[in-house]
């Protein structure tokens, strides 16, 4: 039991607000509708043969059928909910099912119009159900009210679907997850979350199923209507008022004005006169042992890099810097924007000393080979993208790493419509949507990756983030976000320098 004498600690208090985002959203699937569907019907026919049967008679209805349908009429009669609800819910659900496909079929034809004859070559891919920037009822609230599916149909979903599991677990009389009560759930929710907060579209996740017809988008995603929470710090703050006190911890909580702002912690203190503490330690590890860098070089942003195959001035300079990390003795990380980008990292090592590992976005499994592959034997070079799970949370304790380097600043994509609206929230919430909802996110997520170099007081290692936002003050420098003591640390370093601080480094 949480209450005022409960004292919560959480480590990587980093990765709450992102990790709550996901928790407090909401989402049903195509598949799980169809399910739904099935469930009511299952309560629904018994009841609807019975009503055709007069009553049940023994001319229509014997034995186990009637005994059946008796169950679901008696379990129904003790609530409050009626057949027509039934029949109004499975409507509800078999429109959804049609408006998900219709939606998602032009949509298709929009963007990809020979989509049929290319499945493999689709993407995860997004439908907004309304304008990410303009907070406004969405398009699927909009399309039911215009089709008679009104707010009751939406409220009572949940009730109705609920009632229909649970005649379903007396009269099968088997230990089932069923699907009914969580979509019911779902689509309460839908209703009820506001329309500035929340934001709604629908999701397509690639996957791959051969039992659906050769030109079925289905043969190639999985479908849902997914409910966003924008704005987790409200949640957030509300779960951690429950607690009597606790630490929230982590490396990289800087700017720690930012994220009291965003985990509901400065709306706490200020609602509730629950006091916040800030205290910040800097390593105790030996200075002499870390040599820390920020190379200007030019912004590894899209606009400047180009394609991977372009030759731009952008990707020589970064090309160099890897090149000169890569040199040093023992393990180097290399932490790039996106899995695409680290490929073309590894493609500029061919013919390096060292082998030369690439992570890809793959599984566990596959994950956890390739970091034994990289603890064992000679030094190598390990390549991976600041989105996975290499760069955060791996211990690389003592000769496992002795250098990392980031490139480029790991902003999401910021085209994506569920990135904007997250962003059109943060606005609002904060004054400054990109600096708290993308820039100090990516920050951080470097911040763990060059991290991962010196875990001990008797290790020693390399540390560089190279792009010149990290190493100057402009418009759009992030080097404000990085906190006193690595601004500090993390000196600015000219390309034409950076070789010689290497190896100055080194030699001592």
């Amino acid at each position: 039991m949480i209450d005022d004498e409960t004292f919560v600690v959480c480590d990587e208090a980093h990765m709450l607000e992102p990790r709550v985002r996901d928790l407090v959203g909401d989402g049903v699937s195509g598949r799980s509708l169809r399910s739904a569907e099935s469930e009511l019907s299952r309560v629904i026919e018994p009841l609807a043969a019975m009503e055709e049967a007069g009553g049940g008679t023994e001319t229509r209805y014997g034995g186990e059928a009637k005994q059946q349908a008796a169950t679901v009429r008696d379990e129904l009669n003790e609530t409050d909910v009626t057949l027509g609800e039934l029949r109004d819910t499975k409507r509800f659900l078999v429109a959804l099912q049609e408006e998900l496909d219709q939606r998602i079929t032009e949509h298709l034809d929009a963007e990809r119009p020979d989509w049929r004859r290319n499945l493999p070559e689709l993407r995860d891919d997004e439908i907004p159900l309304r304008d990410p920037e303009q907070p406004g009822t969405d398009e699927l609230t909009q399309w039911a009210e215009r089709n008679g599916f009104d707010a009751k149909v939406w409220t009572r979903a949940e009730t109705v679907c609920a009632v229909a599991g649970h005649i379903l677990d007396t009269v099968e009389e088997e230990d089932k997850r069923r699907a009914a009560p969580p979509v019911g759930r779902t689509l309460g929710t839908w209703y009820r979350a506001d329309h500035t907060d929340f934001f709604r579209e629908i999701e397509l996740e690639r996957t791959w199923d051969d039992t659906h017809p050769a030109e079925s988008w289905r043969r190639a995603y999985t479908a849902r209507f997914s409910l966003h929470n924008c704005l987790p710090s409200g949640a957030i703050g509300e779960q951690l008022g429950e607690f009597g006190g606790g630490i929230l911890m982590s490396a990289t909580l800087e700017p720690l004005e930012a994220f009291a702002e965003v985990t509901g912690l400065r709306h706490l203190e200020d609602e509730e006169d629950r006091p916040v503490v800030e205290r910040t330690y800097g390593l105790e590890f030996p200075e002499e042992n870390r040599g820390s860098y920020a190379v200007a070089t030019p912004k590894f942003t899209y606009s400047n890099r180009g394609d991977p195959d372009e030759d731009t001035d952008t990707r020589r300079a970064h090309a160099r810097a890897i090149r000169q990390v890569a040199d040093s003795p023992g393990n180097v990380l290399v932490g790039m924007p996106s899995y695409r980008e680290a490929e073309w990292a590894a493609s500029i090592l061919d013919g390096h000393d060292k082998e030369v590992l690439v992570d890809e976005a793959t599984d566990d499994v596959a994950t956890e080979e390739l970091k034994r592959e990289f603890f064992a034997g000679d030094p190598k070079v390990l390549v991976t993208s600041l989105r996975g799970t290499l760069t955060e949370g791996v211990d690389y304790r003592g000769d496992r790493l002795s250098a990392a380097i980031v490139c480029g600043v790991p902003i999401i994509n910021t085209a994506s419509p569920r990135t904007r609206a997250v962003r059109t929230a943060y606005d609002r919430a904060f004054g400054d949507g990109f600096k708290y909802a993308l820039a100090v996110p990516a920050v951080r997520k470097a911040r763990q990756a060059v991290g991962r170099v010196i875990r001990g007081p008797d290790e020693r290692g390399v540390r560089v983030f190279c792009d010149e936002r990290y190493a100057r003050d402009s418009w759009d420098s992030v080097r404000e976000l990085l906190g006193d003591a690595d601004r500090e640390e993390f000196g600015a370093v000219s390309t034409d320098m950076f070789d010689f601080a290497l190896e100055r480094f080194w030699s001592t």
